[in-house]
């Protein structure tokens, strides 16, 4: 069946990058985690930070035909099935958004990813 779940990459207030895992949900926090410390360098600048963090989560999956998945749009809609807490990250305001709570970049990356999840599953 999969693990199907979804990460909103939000680059303004109009407009986000939703990227769709198929089997990632059940990782979906240590996977961000791991994501945005891969594109700390590139915190400051949005355009890198969002293409690193996409490419961190799909990892060595890019040349599968299958697993994931990305649609453009405003950060509001819906385009995929979700079946574990929303994650919205704003690359422009450094928060990530964990079921509505906000975390700093900086917060979530060192946070226990067992302790988050238990709280939001």
């Amino acid at each position: 069946m999969g693990a199907r779940t979804v990460w909103k990459i939000k680059t303004s207030e109009e407009h986000a990058i939703h990227l769709y895992g198929h089997s990632a949900g059940e990782d979906k926090i240590r996977m961000t985690q791991v994501a945005l410390q891969s594109a700390r360098p590139r915190w400051e600048d949005e355009t890198y930070c969002a293409r690193i963090i996409i490419s961190s989560l799909i990892g060595e999956d890019w040349n599968q035909e299958l697993s994931w998945g990305m649609m453009a749009g405003h950060p509001d809609t819906d385009f995929f099935e979700e079946e574990y807490a929303p994650v919205t990250i704003d690359v422009d305001k450094k928060l990530v958004f964990v079921d509505g709570v906000a975390y700093t970049f900086e917060e979530l990356v060192t946070l226990d990813h067992r302790i988050l999840e238990a709280r939001v599953y």
